[in-house]
């Protein structure tokens, strides 16, 4: 199955006024090793497995103490094959999320989430289908001041497949990692599309946009409830 390494460099140096650092340098490198693959059982049966690695590291001491990331996921899924090019599907995924050094000066936000669901995948030709999942999920929190939390899941995607492209349409809501700090996780509705194009054997191009609401329960006094809207689009 697939296997693939993505590397990625952010440039943003630190903003001065009349010899006072207005704003820190938030330079960093992004890094994710990923795999994937999937296993035909029986004619009607398959297996998939999924799993990847990612690493956010500052560049700047100061922002690295609260802002470095560390993120494993991994999945598990079994498909039945039930005619008309239908297929029902469930699944089972962990993520761990840790973020900064867990010093006296950064607050403990990592967390663990696991979430199950079934789903159903259509086939509509060889190279483009859909999926939709419903299910479950469950975090727990590394800070012991934050209990553990449930809710829903829930996903849609359209994707075209060929060759030499992949276009990926996606809408989701679920528990996520952060986007905003101090906060350790987040209740978070997303549409995206992504459009991925070969180039070279090891070298494919990305581009992509998307639109995400995060809903933040409350963390402290200092830190109450909130929301966070984002859109962003980019090239990779």
């Amino acid at each position: 199955g697939p296997f693939g390494d993505k590397l990625n460099t952010t440039d943003d140096p630190d903003i001065s006024s009349g010899g006072t650092t207005v704003r820190e340098n938030l330079s960093y490198i992004y890094n994710q090793i990923f795999a994937e693959t999937e296993i035909g059982v029986s004619r009607q049966v398959g297996v998939g497995l999924s799993g990847n690695n990612s690493i956010k590291r500052y560049s700047a001491d100061s922002v690295a103490a609260t802002s470095d990331e560390d993120k494993t996921e991994a999945s598990a899924y079994v498909s039945f094959d039930v005619g008309e090019k239908l297929l029902v599907q469930g699944k089972g995924a962990y993520s761990s999320f840790q973020n900064g050094d867990g010093g006296t000066n950064s607050m403990d936000r990592g967390a663990q989430t696991a979430t199950y669901t079934l789903g159903l995948k259509k086939i509509f030709s060889r190279t483009v289908y859909s999926l939709v999942e419903a299910g479950f999920q469950t975090v727990e929190y590394d800070n012991a001041l934050l209990e553990t939390d449930d809710g829903v899941y829930g996903k849609a995607e359209v994707i075209m497949k060929k060759e030499e492209y992949r276009v990926t349409g996606s809408a989701s809501y679920g528990i996520y990692q952060p986007y905003v700090q101090p906060y350790s996780s987040q209740k978070r509705t997303y549409v995206g599309v992504t459009v991925e194009r070969k180039v070279q054997d090891k070298l494919t191009v990305a581009v992509n946009a998307q639109y995400s609401d995060g809903e933040y329960d409350e963390v402290s006094i200092s830190n109450p409830a909130g929301s966070d809207n984002l859109f962003n689009a980019g090239l990779s």
